[in-house]
């Protein structure tokens, strides 16, 4: 029963969404702070797009290149399963860029982002926060992840020549989701430059949260799935739990509300329909 089910949902789907992505559904469910943090109303959004792009293979070629050994593999796992980035800096600019350069790594829904604050907020209220440096960060905001970003003298939107340290390190799992490691294959690939960086990140994150979108309808129908057996039935691993789990935050209300009321009308037309070998007449 439940394989029909997700099948009519997935129909149900289609014919919600039509041409608007999660993305654009998300976007026109956000309110005007949300749009304007996150630099969504500006009229030459391709290129700040582009200027972004360009920062995020930045920020990756510096992990990489001055950080220790899995630093970036650390940041591009802490953001997808939902941890918090905290950016210190002695520019507010600098900073701002930075965490919207990081933006680009999760579905709209999912970037909780303040550009900056004076005081720390806890990650259930952001997961990308930036703030001046020494801010006084709790001992207990232990899955925070704080990077030290220190402009050298530059004044400009280009993070090129700024120095990035690694704060503090929240606990890191060897055991990697498997988009870590396409994410990490795109940035540091000098033969894809900044357009075809953004169609493929894009590809990658509508792919990932697909699998969400699924996962979501297969653990609210009515007929139970164990987790182990709705993970695989999306083709994801037990290391993508996290994964699913967050993204689901990027799924628009419309789609979430369309699949409980695909659910309650399945379950009514279940009610009405006789079990086998039951008689309808009286």
């Amino acid at each position: 029963m439940w394989t029909l089910r997700a099948q009519t949902m997935r129909i149900g789907d289609v014919i919600l969404e039509g041409v608007p992505t999660q993305d654009m559904l998300v976007m026109m469910e956000m309110d005007e702070t949300e749009i304007e943090e996150l630099d969504l109303d500006s009229p030459n959004s391709h290129n700040l797009t582009l200027l972004q792009l360009h920062n995020l293979k930045t920020i990756a070629t510096t992990l990489l290149v001055d950080g220790c050994g899995d630093d970036l593999e650390m940041l591009l796992k802490h953001i997808v399963t939902g941890g918090q980035v905290v950016i210190e800096s002695d520019s507010q600019p600098l900073c701002r860029q930075f965490l919207l350069s990081l933006t680009n790594l999760l579905p709209l829904g999912c970037a909780k982002m303040c550009g900056w604050s004076d005081v720390y907020q806890h990650r259930f209220m952001v997961n990308l926060l930036g703030c001046p440096l020494n801010t006084d960060i709790p001992l207990d905001a232990e899955e925070c992840l704080v990077i030290r970003l220190l402009s050298n003298g530059c004044d400009g939107l280009l993070l090129d020549g700024t120095n990035m340290e690694i704060r503090r390190r929240p606990q890191f799992a060897a055991l990697m989701p498997k988009i870590v490691p396409r994410f990490k294959q795109l940035l540091l690939d000098p033969e894809i430059v900044d357009t075809i960086l953004e169609t493929t990140l894009r590809s990658t994150r509508e792919k990932w949260l697909a699998k969400a979108k699924q996962f979501y309808q297969l653990q609210r129908q009515s007929t139970k799935i164990g987790f182990d057996k709705a993970t695989q039935l999306v083709r994801a691993t037990p290391h993508d739990k996290m994964v699913l789990i967050f993204w689901q935050a990027g799924l628009s209300r419309a789609f979430k509300e369309h699949v409980h009321e695909i659910i309650r009308e399945q379950d009514l037309l279940n009610q009405k329909t006789p079990q086998n070998g039951q008689s309808t007449a009286c």
